[in-house]
């Protein structure tokens, strides 16, 4: 999902955008036991009109958060946001050095940020 800037959005109707999109288009909300209508009971009354765009950024990187989704990122000029959380509860067992000498094998490509 892209959202381009738009003056007149208030912070309330971009947290309405990223919360129906990702309620409209995400696959597993079922799957992953995620209540998305809790998560926005939870966060759309933190989000005032006098909030800075820090701490909005964080309020939306939050909610995104409760997907339980590496993929899933929120992407800003000053910060990207992701859950870690698939990482860092993984078994001990994984060596990115495996990866990279044995199925990488120096074939992989950087792209720059977005």
């Amino acid at each position: 999902m892209f959202i381009e800037p738009n003056a007149s959005s208030s912070p309330q109707a971009i947290f309405e955008e990223i919360w129906s999109f990702s309620d409209a288009h995400y696959s597993f909300f079922v799957y992953k036991n995620v209540d998305w209508m809790d998560a926005y009971n939870r966060y759309r009354p933190l989000v005032q009109n006098n909030m800075g765009t820090v701490e909005l950024y964080d309020i939306y990187a939050a909610m995104l958060c409760k997907l339980k989704d590496g993929h899933v990122n929120l992407v800003s000029s000053f910060d990207r946001s992701r859950n870690w959380e698939w990482y860092l509860n993984s078994p001990e067992n994984f060596y990115y050095s495996i990866i990279e000498r044995h199925y990488f094998k120096n074939r992989q490509r950087y792209i720059r940020p977005l």
